[in-house]
């Protein structure tokens, strides 16, 4: 250890000091700013955060597309680039897993569709969806 510095691990750059704490929170934002993803178990106890509710389709038509590639292209600064899970409900705040609706697509990775065809009322309702995403770092401490 160097004289004078505390025994935990201290970094001094330009008169600003970062501990090794803050040092692993900003290794951590800068690999999801980078590479978009860390995987699950690197996360492991960190909570995710939410993004708003989107619903860019209704089910006028053929039915209720929120895909995930279509919201990508509409929001890029609004969802990561690999979510960690995806939520559904109507737009009256059904759970999509409540409505007895059968639902084409509804996964993390392909977001979700309903086709009015495989419907018994012949419609699916309006669905909005949302994303987990890695919390920023600045809401590592308070998510």
């Amino acid at each position: 250890m160097v004289a004078g510095v505390e025994s935990s691990l201290v970094f001094k750059l330009t008169n600003v000091r970062f501990s090794a704490k803050m040092i692993n929170q900003i290794s951590f934002s800068i690999a999801v700013v980078f590479l978009g993803y860390v995987g699950a178990s690197t996360i492991k106890g960190v909570p995710g955060c939410w993004t708003n509710w989107f619903n860019q389709d209704t089910p006028k038509g053929t039915g209720d597309f929120e895909t995930f590639g279509q919201l990508m292209r509409r929001y890029p600064a609004e969802i990561c680039i690999h979510p960690l899970s995806i939520e559904a409900v109507t737009t009256t705040g059904i759970p999509a897993e409540k409505t007895g609706q059968k639902l084409s697509v509804y996964s993390v990775k392909d977001g979700l569709i309903c086709l009015n065809q495989n419907q018994k009322s012949g419609t699916c309702f309006d669905y909005k969806v949302r994303f987990e995403c890695i919390c920023p770092l600045h809401c590592l401490d308070t998510c």
